[in-house]
Order: C-alpha cells, then structure tokens, then sequence
C-alpha cells in the first residue's frame, strides 16, 4: 500500500539485474490472495507452532483486508467468523487480569540504578485490561491469549534484536535544549535535567519517564479529537486515562540550576503570565498513551530509559473485530459494525457507545476513529487509509464527506493520484499538513501535502540504474512524465515454483 505500481520479481533475486519493469498493483494484489488463500489452508494454528511463527490467524487477518479491496467483503467477514470462533485467540477482558495484581507499571517509580523512588506522581496505573495487554514483563505478551502474531524479542536472549526505542520515537522531546521545556518565569532556564547517566547524576525525569525525542508527534485528531467524539472528553477509556496516557504535566521541573527556586520539581507549565515556556510544540509538548510503549531499558542505554527490549504485536484479536465492523460497514450491516466497534470500546471501558445512527453518520470514520483509538503505534495508518481509498474509489460509494472517487483507465495509481478519500482525509485530521505549519526548529521547514502523496517515491537510485528497461516512477514526482504503460500481471497458482512474472508474460528473453 505504500506505492503504487511496482516491480514485482515474486522469485528472490539472486543475481544483478537492470531491466525491472513495472506492474499495475491489482495484479499483484490478486497473486496475494491466491497465495494467502493457499496458507489459509496448509500454515498452522498458533498452538501448533513457535511464538513468534505466523499461524493461520494471523494469515486470516491479512487476506480479509486483501479480499476487501477486491470488495469480496462476505468472505472478510466470514474469515473473521472463522477466526474468533477457532478458540485458539481471544478478546483479554478485565476478568483474565491474574488475582493480586491490582496495577501495571507504566513508567520506573523507582529508579532502577539505586532504587531511590522518583520524585513526583507514581508510574503504577491502576490494572486494566489495556495496560495489563500491553505490559511488556516477562512472557505476559507471549502467553496473552489476544496476541494472535508477535515479534518476540527479549532480553538477554541470544539472537534478539537491539532496544525498542519506542518511548524515544513515540514521546515528547522534553529534554531538547533547542526550543525546547524552559523554566518559569521568564524561560530563561532549561527546565529538565538533560544529563545522560546512570545513578543519580543523569536526569531524574529523563530516567522515569525516559529520554524521548517527538519522532512520532500525535496530531490533534489523535491527541484530542476521537477522544471528544460524543461531546465529553472520555478519561474514563483505559486507553486515555491517568497515567496510562502521559501528559506534560506529569513532568517536574528538575534542572539542577533550579535548585532552590519555587519551580524546583514542580509540574512543567506551558505558559506563565502570558510567557510561552515551550516553543517548539510541536516536537517537545504533548500527550500520549505510555502504556503501549513502556519497557525497561536493562542491556542498552539504561541511562535513557527509552524502550528496552520488548515483544511487540503484529496482529491481535482488538484488531480482528475492528476488521469484522469494516467488512459489515461495506455490506451495509450498519447494526453488525456497530455491534463489533462497541465490543472494543466496552473492553476499554469507554463512557458511550455507538449507536447504528452514529455509524451511518461517520460513515467509514467510525472505524477508523476507533482503529486510532485501539491501534494507535501498532496499525501502519497510511496502509489502512490507502486500502479504505482504494475501496471506495472502486465501490463508488459516498464517503461520509459527501464526496465519491473512481478509477479511470484502470489504472489506480493515476487516479489515486489525482483525487483520493486518503488525501482527503488527512488534510480533514491533521491540522499540521491543514495550516501547512512551520516548526519553530526550523521555521522554513512547513508540513506539507499533495494529493499524490497517496504514493511514496521509488528511490531515484533504481531508477537510474535500471538501464536495461523504464522503470516507472510514482505518479506525479520528477520523472514520472517518463513512465511507460504498466504490466498486467497473469496470478500463477500457489504451492508451486514461480515463474518470473516478466518472463510469464514474454516481456524477458
């Protein structure tokens, strides 16, 4: 989903080759599907195979989504039908949290160098099924009968991989020394300790909450709106409440250059008397849901603390209901969605429920709200968005923004390119590429969108050196007036030797 028509080789490429050409993308969706169908049949139950291995639920999972762009939107659902009632996964509800445990550390109360406890409000959240699902201590997440397919990577086991790094990519910057957390009442003072240490010579805050840097800033869809959704702000939902969701003003003020002032390991402030104290919002100011993210760092960077290793899901149970209500949604079994959308947000203990009206009024929003709301840091957002764009654009049915999109010339590439529901949406929820805002960083560098940012470019470097034959650029970026008609792929069967798809085709030697 991330570009358009590509090159599509299908063998593993063992040997340099300049003379790639490239395809329309339906053909090569139309080979995943055959191929997945065909691993529906022969990959194992998850209880057959090593943590780790992908087992037919998760393969499950990924051809709904290829059936729905083929609007085979009866079979998405029944796929799911299938799944939920295999009994090898299941939703994890506040009734499987184990007797005794009565919280789940989200962030290090105490420091994990000396023990000392931190200063300020404590990193326990009350046990919920949302944090209790996410917690990253031994092998709660391996054992957690929701996870239907995870990355396994634990530490101090031979042949995993490096830290997660997830607090650094997900949090805010609140160690920037550039524009970043100053101190009442003037800003003249940075406001955080921003030494890297261990014990008690690095930043106390650094070491509880973890050394972020605002690579992955929430948009104030993600940070406000879907939580507004029915006029109230829902602190009640475990997946936006205390703690479990961090705001800067859990934060102190402990830059050891305030000692001995008023400020010294009180909460950050973003103004005071008309004194803006932050002013790169964007990258250092923000809130953000913690508990997805929190692993301690005990092999690498402990001085950081900014995600450890950790096993991380890939696909799980929230999400297979969620693609069930898309699957009804595009049947018009707005009672079905409705029923699904709410069987999550009952699980996180969310203040309202939809109703069949609201669903029809939001349209493919509500599931989208909702994904955001259940999968914010593990859905890949531009994938779904462009899945969703290709579906109406195929279906020609009305978004929920009045609007309709199509495909001309079979060629959805162009077409997306031009005019598409993902364009659409973003400029409609992100208020940074909306107001084409500047970053006070860098205040000549504005987020920016165009409609053909749909799709990603194909790196320049292949381009080039792909001598032998055109390959294509992504509509719309320098070069793409060069491009020549795609292939149509031919699907070849599954569970035999491929053949290359140029070659299939008699467009190789």
């Amino acid at each position: 989903m991330d570009f358009g028509n590509v090159a599509f080789p299908l063998n593993v490429v063992t040997e340099a080759r300049r003379n790639f050409k490239v395809f329309h993308m339906q053909g090569i969706w139309d080979q995943m599907i055959t191929d997945l169908e065909y691993a529906v049949q022969h990959v194992k139950k998850k209880s057959e195979l090593p943590i780790g291995q992908a087992p037919k639920s998760a393969v499950r999972m990924l051809l709904a989504k290829y059936y729905m762009l083929n609007q085979r939107f009866a079979d998405a659902e029944k796929l799911m039908d299938d799944l939920l009632a295999s009994g090898e996964v299941r939703l994890f509800t506040d009734a499987d949290i184990p007797q005794g445990v009565d919280s789940v550390e989200v962030a290090n109360t105490f420091s994990p160098f000396t023990g000392k406890r931190y200063p300020g409000k404590s990193g326990f959240a009350a046990a919920d099924a949302l944090n209790y699902l996410h917690m990253d201590k031994g092998a709660q997440k391996t054992s957690n009968p929701e996870g239907v397919w995870l990355v396994v990577n634990e530490p101090f086991v031979l042949g995993s991989q490096g830290r997660s790094a997830s607090i650094r990519a997900w949090g805010p910057n609140f160690v920037s020394t550039n524009l970043g957390v100053k101190a009442p009442p003037n800003g003249a003072v940075h406001g955080t300790n921003v030494k890297q240490a261990s014990g008690d010579n690095g930043g106390m805050m650094m070491q509880k909450w973890g050394r972020s840097q605002g690579f992955g800033r929430l948009t104030n869809y993600s940070q406000y709106d879907v939580w507004k959704r029915f006029g109230v702000n829902d602190e009640q939902d475990y997946r936006h409440k205390d703690t479990n969701w961090m705001e800067m003003d859990d934060l102190l003020y402990d830059n050891p250059a305030l000692e001995g002032t008023e400020w010294y390991l009180k909460p950050l402030q973003l103004w005071y008397n008309g004194v803006l104290l932050c002013e790169d919002t964007v990258r250092c100011w923000y809130g953000y849901p913690r508990f997805k993210f929190y692993a301690l760092n005990q092999e690498s960077r402990p001085d950081r603390q900014d995600g450890g290793k950790r096993d991380m899901y890939i696909f799980r149970v929230g999400e297979a209901y969620l693609i069930r209500a898309e699957a009804r949604f595009w049947q018009d079994n707005f009672a079905g969605a409705t029923e699904d959308i709410n069987t999550i947000r009952a699980r996180a203990n969310a203040m309202q429920m939809y109703t069949v009206g609201d669903v029809q009024t939001d349209g493919i929003g509500a599931i989208l709200d909702e994904r955001n709301r259940e999968l914010f840091g593990e859905e890949y957002r531009h994938d779904e968005l462009v899945r969703i764009s290709v579906i109406l654009a195929k279906t020609g049915k009305t978004a929920y923004n009045g609007k309709t999109y199509s495909i001309t010339g079979g060629d959805i590439e162009k077409s997306l390119s031009t005019s598409s529901f993902y364009y659409d949406r973003v400029i409609e929820k992100n208020s940074f590429f909306r107001d084409e805002v500047a970053w006070a960083t860098y205040s000549t560098t504005k987020y920016t969108m165009d409609a053909m940012h749909v799709f990603w470019p194909v790196y320049q470097d292949y381009i080039v050196g792909n001598v032998e034959a055109v390959l294509n650029q992504t509509t719309g970026y320098n070069g793409s007036e060069n491009n020549i008609e795609p292939l149509t792929h031919v699907v070849q069967p599954a569970g035999v030797p491929n053949i290359d798809p140029m070659e299939a085709i008699g467009e190789l030697e």
